[in-house]
């Protein structure tokens, strides 16, 4: 309880300083901020869908492995094993 307390005042001293620091340009900062939002916005969103796609290829990775067969991306390997098998 006492380190709960000790973060808010921390975070109401940060905010009160940036404010205080900020003064009469925050009209000039609120609209750099709204200007670069969308590229923010735009970079999450691909940050985002890529953790989606690297989740998704891992679970079908594991997936394949647990099944005994190899993954769309380990062809080449699988191959390998076959061939070194068959003599070839």
């Amino acid at each position: 309880m006492h380190l709960d307390a000790l973060g808010a005042a921390l975070w109401v001293g940060t905010w009160v300083t940036l404010g205080y620091l900020a003064g009469n340009h925050i009209d000039a900062i609120y609209h750099d901020i709204t200007r670069y939002s969308y590229y923010l916005l735009i970079a999450l969103a691909v940050v985002l869908a890529a953790y989606i796609a690297r989740h998704i290829l891992r679970r079908r990775r594991r997936r394949a492995a647990r099944a005994g067969r190899p993954a769309k991306g380990n062809q080449t390997q699988a191959r390998s094993k076959t061939t070194a098998r068959n003599g070839r």
